[in-house]
């Protein structure tokens, strides 16, 4: 701890320094951390792991751990602790709290204001503030493992340390014993870069020097959801350009095997040999070889990112920020596929610390094993001591590299996407969409990146332009009137233009299909907007004509109409066809949209 606080923690009695339990910063874990700001989710218990500091503990309280691996209950023995924290280090951190919520785009205001009404009310006096837990064993793995849990239900650490905890927050903690045996533990909170503290010991004001390098607080794993066409692959194509990524596509038919790896029948080369069992070779002394085909292991998009995300890992690889190098998983429709049949046992990988690890390893199977063996062939990670310091366990970072275990690297970020208006057939349940950050994508109007300015696409029609983003505001509206739900409403990139045009083909053939096949046929639906010329009602089929040659043809009179009919905005046939639209040969998004230069 500290020197400058030792005079405060001898006054309160605690002579006797035990150890430091972390005299190095610890990442603050997933446990501990609020609801919305895990990384992970954690197992839903707030504890401190002090697996760091157990040979000294288990001097400390020889007695206890002896009675426990006799079989004892632990909770027979369990030892009370006071949990002392620094005022002005708390208030220090909300700062940090405020940054969080401000790169997330949230307003941290209500919960800054609840911080420092439980900091008024808190126990304590002007310098530190109090809590108290059990120092409890628990008999869960093959060895003891110590924790600090059962802190004080709305006490200081339950409703105010945690509180100003943020992803890469960390702590350092000592454990202290006073002349009566009562024992303290005293913290510390900032960040892992952190040298020291500018402190002012008449003041008791403490100051961090360094805050953590951002690293944009990337969620390891996102879905990105929303309406068909608010550009969600998209996005997901520029957070992740110029990394390493692996794209994958969910559908009825994906399963483990076809997610994770299996063997397949490959094609190769093998040796030919006479009757007499002697290679053959041409005339050139080349040997003569054939096509065989035979059984192999091939990996798919989960272990091809797996293997790619740790052998960066162990190559020591870099971002500019100093971060290790991502790997991103990318999954399209995630919920198309049965993600239960398809994530099998990995869903319990999804569970990550506070350092971006699988909080539960699980074992690997035999096939998936002998190939792990074969691609991580004489690599070794730089901080396999820290990773078996992290588990608990020795050889723990042997094992990931022996194919023994499974974990997921601290550099390996899985992301989806979702068109909320899909009726999937395998519905998400509740365990696995908690793992999951979730990102709504709303629908607005498209904008040139370069410029800001909005793209300004036009639909084509009969000799007329149209609004498409007024368009997609009429009919929107009229959506979430009869379904009462965002799902079914259109994006800004549902259509494909054609330098800033979308063509009345287009126009039907994507839009009117969509709308009479997911929406009007669907509802009881009667609106003025689908009255023909003569009064009676449009159909789909009133949008084509066949011609003399038998070859259909879309009724541009008929769309027009129909775009009159609704109220979309006419723009003047006068403006410059450039636009500021994406060109015919650009990338598409997840519904087949047009992606080059545009902004969600």
């Amino acid at each position: 701890m500290e020197q400058i606080y030792k005079d405060r923690i001898a006054a309160l009695g605690y002579d006797h320094l035990v150890c430091d339990i972390f005299s190095d910063w610890e990442e603050a874990k997933d446990e501990i951390l609020p609801q919305d700001r895990k990384n992970g989710s954690g197992n839903g218990t707030i504890h401190v792991f002090l697996g760091a500091a157990d040979p000294v503990l288990r001097k400390e309280f020889s007695g206890y751990y002896q009675a426990v691996e006799n079989g004892a209950d632990p909770r027979d023995g369990q030892v009370t602790v006071r949990h002392y924290f620094i005022r002005s280090n708390i208030i220090s951190m909300l700062g940090y709290v405020c940054e969080y919520y401000y790169q997330k785009g949230d307003d941290a205001g209500t919960h800054i204001s609840q911080a420092l009404r439980t900091l008024e009310n808190s126990q304590g006096d002007g310098f530190f503030l109090k809590t108290d837990s059990f120092l409890k064993l628990s008999t869960g793995s093959s060895r003891l493992r110590p924790y600090f849990k059962q802190f004080e239900q709305h006490g200081v650490f339950t409703d105010l340390v945690r509180q100003v905890l943020i992803p890469g927050s960390a702590y350092k903690i000592s454990l202290y014993r006073d002349h009566n045996g009562g024992y303290a533990a005293f913290w510390l909170l900032g960040f892992r870069d952190m040298q020291d503290f500018l402190a002012n010991p008449t003041a008791g004001q403490l100051a961090p020097v360094h805050h953590k390098p951002d690293t944009g607080n990337m969620p390891y794993q996102v879905i990105y959801y929303g309406a068909p066409g608010t550009g969600k692959s998209y996005r997901i194509n520029r957070l992740t350009s110029g990394g390493n990524s692996v794209r994958t596509t969910f559908h009825p038919d994906s399963d483990y095997s076809g997610f994770v790896g299996a063997y397949k029948p490959v094609t190769t080369e093998v040796q030919r040999y006479d009757s007499s069992g002697r290679p053959l070779a041409d005339a050139n002394g080349r040997p003569v070889t054939e096509s065989r085909i035979i059984y192999d292991f091939t990996p798919q998009a989960f272990l091809q990112s797996y293997i790619a995300a740790w052998k960066m890992l162990a190559s020591g690889e870099k971002e500019q920020d100093g971060s290790p190098m991502k790997e991103f998983l990318v999954i399209e429709e995630i919920n198309r596929g049965n993600c239960a049949q398809i994530f099998g046992d990995l869903f319990q990988l999804l569970d990550r610390n506070g350092a971006g690890y699988s909080d539960y390893p699980i074992l690997a199977d035999s096939d998936l094993q002998k190939h792990l063996i074969k691609e991580f062939a004489g690599l070794t990670l730089p901080d396999g001591a820290e990773l078996d310091r992290m588990y608990g366990k020795i050889g723990t970072a042997q094992k990931v590299m022996n194919g023994d275990i499974l974990i997921l690297p601290c550099n390996l970020y899985i992301w989806a996407t979702m068109n909320t208006s899909d009726q999937s057939l395998f519905p998400i349940d509740s365990a696995f969409k908690r793992r999951w950050d979730w990102k709504y994508i709303p629908i607005s109007e498209g904008t040139d990146r370069s410029t800001g300015k909005p793209l300004g696409w036009v639909i084509e029609a009969d000799g007329k332009r149209y609004s498409w983003w007024s368009f997609l505001q009429k009919i929107n509206a009229a959506i979430g009137d009869l379904t009462k739900s965002q799902d079914k409403k259109l994006g800004y990139f549902f259509c494909r233009a054609v330098n800033g045009v979308i063509s009345a083909e287009t126009f039907a053939d994507k839009v009117l299909f969509y709308l009479w096949n997911e929406i009007f046929r669907n509802f009881d639906f009667d609106s003025d907007f689908l009255k023909d010329t003569d009064g009676t009602q449009l159909t789909f089929d009133s949008f084509y004509e066949t011609d003399e040659k038998g070859d259909t043809a879309v009724c541009q009179d008929k769309v027009s109409l129909f775009l009159e009919n609704i109220g979309a905005d006419r723009e003047s046939t006068n403006d410059s066809d450039s636009g500021d639209g994406a060109a015919e040969d650009e990338d598409e998004d997840e519904d087949g949209n047009s992606t080059d230069q545009l902004e969600d």
